[in-house]
Parts: structure tokens; C-alpha cells; sequence
């Protein structure tokens, strides 16, 4: 199985907590949606548990999970959509380990903050630690990149579209009760070139504010972090 890992660019915060016999590291990463987070930890570990929660609604995701496999333990994260994801990751170490988190992207660009890349390959994190019980926490802000096209077209998440719709279908019915009553009304009686302006000025108006509000529903997922 072949995946391409991609996480974002703002530095990673470690906080290491002993808590039981227990450490507890905590990361924060942005990545583009579609990439692939790709955590190696080798030699491999015993007891390996991995668990994603979509903090935003509407976050779909994949998750691979591989171990014992040429000494080494993978996990994958694969955000399928613009929003907010948490992994948590537990496992036993009876030795000192490794671990790399890497990004494989076609837009190296977006990780340019991480020096070490390899074509497609980012390398955001890679340390070494001692034998014991430890739980990853990372956060993960999954962005959209708009493509350069100009037919490009991003859907709101359910809940957003449901706003957009009600907003902008109220917004069209007041357009389309304007015009008509512009047009019928320029039948019966002479209709001034003030009127005929001001309706025009009120439908270019409209699409602005359809559009300003179809960028704030696509972009900003509900209860997600922007």
C-alpha cells in the first residue's frame, strides 16, 4: 500500500507529560487536505492502539495501521476533507525507539518552514526516546489549497450549505420579486431609467454578497479550527 503523507506548516509543539508510567506527547500540525500523515516507529512496538476524532462535522478521513513489518510500526492519517481531526496514539516500547513523522506532497512549497525533504517526502519531526509506555496526541488542521482553475468549485460541509442555501435562496426570491415587479409594472405605465438602475445595482449587489457568503461557508467548517 502506497500512500503520500502530507502535514502542514507551523511547528510542532512537544510537551511531554509523566503521568503513571505514562508519557504523553502532544504535537499541533496544519496539513492540505488529501495529504497523508505518515508516523514511523521503529523497532516496532507492542500494544499499538490508534484512534481519530474529527472535531469538525462533516471530516471524512482514512487511517492505516501497520506493524511488525520489516521491524517497524506505520500509521497513516489521510484527512479527506478541509477540518479539524485529533489522533491519539498509544503503544508499549520495550526498547529505545524512533520516530519520524513524514509528508509526501505535491506542494512542498506549503511545508517550506521543514528544511528536510526528499522529492515528495517533508520530514516534519524525527526523535529518538527510552523504552515505556507512551500516547501521542496530535492535533491535526486539515486546509484546502484552491487549485489555479478557474471552474474550481469547493461544496460547504452539510451543515454550512444548509445556511448558504436558506441565505441566498432568501436573498434571490427579493432579486426575482424586484425585477418582476420592475417588468409588469413597465407594461402597464412608464417605468424611469432610475428604477431600472437601481434594480440593476441591487442584483449586482446580491451576487457580491452570495458569493462573499458562499467563500465564508466553504472555507469555515462548523465547529472546526480556523
Amino acid at each position: 500500500l502506497i500512500l503520500i503523507p502530507n502535514l502542514s506548516a507551523a511547528s510542532p509543539i512537544l510537551n511531554p507529560e509523566e503521568q503513571s508510567g505514562n508519557t504523553r506527547i502532544s504535537y499541533n500540525w496544519r496539513m492540505i487536505e488529501k495529504d497523508i500523515l505518515s508516523i514511523t516507529i521503529e523497532p516496532t512496538v507492542k500494544n499499538v492502539s490508534a484512534m481519530v476524532e474529527p472535531v469538525s462535522l462533516g471530516s471524512p478521513f482514512r487511517l492505516y495501521m501497520s506493524t511488525n513489518e520489516t521491524e517497524k510500526t506505520i500509521i497513516q492519517l489521510q484527512p479527506m476533507a478541509y477540518g479539524s481531526y485529533k489522533l491519539i496514539i498509544k503503544f508499549m516500547a520495550e526498547k529505545a525507539w524512533r520516530c519520524s513523522f513524514d509528508v509526501y506532497t505535491q506542494n512542498l512549497r506549503f511545508y517550506r518552514p521543514y528544511s528536510s525533504s526528499y522529492g515528495y517526502s517533508v520530514t516534519l519531526q524525527s526523535s529518538s526516546y527510552p523504552p515505556g509506555n507512551y500516547t501521542f496526541e496530535i492535533m491535526i488542521e486539515s486546509v484546502s489549497i484552491a487549485a489555479p482553475s478557474l471552474f474550481l468549485f469547493r461544496l460547504p460541509t452539510p451543515v454550512n450549505a444548509a445556511i448558504f442555501l436558506l441565505a441566498s435562496g432568501f436573498i434571490v426570491y427579493l432579486n426575482s420579486f424586484l425585477i418582476c415587479d420592475t417588468y409588469f409594472k413597465s407594461k402597464r405605465e412608464s417605468v424611469t431609467a432610475k428604477r431600472w438602475m437601481f434594480s440593476a445595482i441591487a442584483v449586482i449587489i446580491s451576487i457580491i454578497i452570495i458569493y462573499q457568503l458562499y467563500l465564508v461557508t466553504a472555507s469555515s467548517p462548523i465547529g472546526g479550527i480556523r
